[in-house]
């Protein structure tokens, strides 16, 4: 069911919002913990046809040919990736992130990072998208 509603939003941000294209993305991921041993736990480049599609006060990227979709909204604030099965992860600004979507030339870049308000309970983990050609 999931995996239909979200095929049929394709369609629709598809048929009425210009469609800038990237073919690579790099993940980086961030140990800010005080017990880590490096910074950079780990950087993954995929090659893919990911297509960026802008609605109101959301960025859309999804992958051409498959169900992942990558949304970033501005109000609030957060990031949500669902996979081709529909299982979903979420970040929220209100929860102790700092999210960010910005243009650098022809890369787009999102990240979420934890700030000072993040609760202790939580490891601070991070993870920044560059997507480019």
């Amino acid at each position: 069911m999931k995996i239909t509603a979200v095929i049929a939003i394709l369609a629709l941000l598809l048929s009425c919002t210009p469609k800038p294209a990237y073919n690579k993305m790099v993940e980086t991921t961030y140990n800010f913990n005080k017990s880590a041993v490096s910074l950079i736990i780990s950087s993954d480049t995929s090659k893919a046809h990911y297509i960026e599609v802008e609605k109101k006060s959301s960025i859309f990227i999804f992958e051409k040919n498959s169900d992942f979709i990558f949304k970033v909204s501005k109000n609030p604030s957060q990031i949500e990736i669902v996979d081709h099965k529909g299982n979903g992860s979420k970040w929220i600004e209100e929860r102790g992130f700092k999210i960010t979507s910005r243009k650098e030339g022809d890369t787009l870049i999102v990240e979420y990072f934890p700030t000072q308000s993040t609760a202790a309970s939580i490891l601070k983990f991070g993870t920044e998208y560059k997507f480019f050609n």
